[in-house]
């Protein structure tokens, strides 16, 4: 998940992120969030304001030096990519109320 403290519309989708996390991290699902906070502070505050218990990472860059923004070719906030357990990524930017049936599928195969 990437996203930032400035960013209103993906602190808007983080109690939603919070209940996909609560409801399935027993079933494997885990989030990683990419912050592209430069101020590390406002980053911080954002993640526990929030209650973001899963991982989060920040480089405390602005975006067009970061490593992550670049890797991942990140045009917009928030984006979210949905990887395997074999670390492919199967899905981009897609609805989190989507997460559900993806994830059964992901069980099925």
């Amino acid at each position: 998940d990437f996203w930032a403290s400035w960013c209103n519309p993906c602190r808007e989708l983080n109690p939603q992120l919070k209940e996909l996390y609560q409801k399935y991290r027993n079933e494997g699902f885990d989030i990683i969030g990419i912050s592209m906070d430069e101020d590390l502070e406002k980053w911080k505050k954002a993640v526990r304001e929030d209650q973001q218990s899963w991982i989060n990472i920040s480089e405390g860059k602005k975006p067009s030096d970061s490593k992550n923004y670049e890797n991942f070719n990140v045009n917009y906030l928030p984006l979210n990519f949905v990887v395997n357990s074999k670390r492919e990524i199967i899905a981009k930017d897609i609805p989190l109320d989507s997460i559900p049936s993806l994830l059964a599928q992901l069980a099925l195969n």
